[in-house]
């Protein structure tokens, strides 16, 4: 898998699970996740063969209405993830679209591991990390008015309904999804468009990053500063 449980520390022997990242190759590997799922710690844990601690310091953050965090993992780390499974995304396989809804492509998938669950009446409860995909379908230009988006950054997607017809379960929570990856296309042809950072839970809506943008835009300040 291109995407990774995130942990957090609590207390000094504990791990609590907070959100997923995404694995991505160039030169070298990256994790991208949500800013938000960092929180307030000195860092995070990914599974690899061990633990692999992050610290807070090694991440770059967005302008904070992107909500996006990355860092540059260590070739010991890298081969830690690859050691259990874990893959990188080449940059070529993410999406390169530039307008984000057409009639013939409005489908996408939303894939990470939710930290939450919520009941028909709305009350959350915790769960442990297990992958999950939800069906969505990228806003029409008419949908998005209204939303405070930068469409050439941002991407905007509405969440198939969760409830069940007997009013049971209604199953995972996008609110809990932070730092999952957004694809595009169907079948072979799927291509990770973003990373969520938002849900609008009233409105059905997920918000998130685009991902070829900002990591072209990373890749050139590195090459600026050496």
């Amino acid at each position: 898998m291109v995407m990774t449980p995130i942990h957090r520390a609590v207390g000094s022997d504990a791990l609590d699970f907070e959100g997923t990242g995404i694995l991505i190759a160039t030169h070298c590997r990256w994790l991208f996740t949500a800013a938000h799922v960092l929180g307030e710690q000195a860092g995070v844990f990914l599974s690899g063969t061990k633990q692999v601690p992050i610290s807070r310091d090694r991440f770059g953050i967005s302008p904070p209405e992107l909500d996006l965090a990355y860092a540059e993992l260590s070739p010991e780390e890298v081969v830690s993830l690859e050691a259990v499974g874990q893959r990188f995304l080449p940059f070529e396989a993410l999406d390169a679209s530039v307008e984000e809804f057409s009639p013939e492509r409005n489908g996408c998938l939303i894939a990470g591991f939710p930290t939450k669950s919520v009941d028909v009446n709305g009350d959350e409860r915790k769960i442990w990390a297990q992958p999950t995909t939800l069906t969505s379908q990228f806003l029409t230009p008419r949908e998005r008015q209204g939303l405070a988006l930068k469409p050439e950054l941002q991407l905007a997607a509405k969440c198939a309904r969760l409830s069940d017809r007997t009013g049971k379960l209604k199953g995972f929570d996008p609110k809990g999804m932070s730092g999952s990856g957004i694809w595009r296309g169907a079948g072979g042809d799927l291509r990770l468009a973003g990373i969520v950072t938002d849900y609008d839970r009233k409105r059905g809506i997920i918000i998130g990053t685009r991902l070829r943008p900002m990591l072209q835009e990373i890749l050139r300040h590195l090459r600026e500063d050496t």
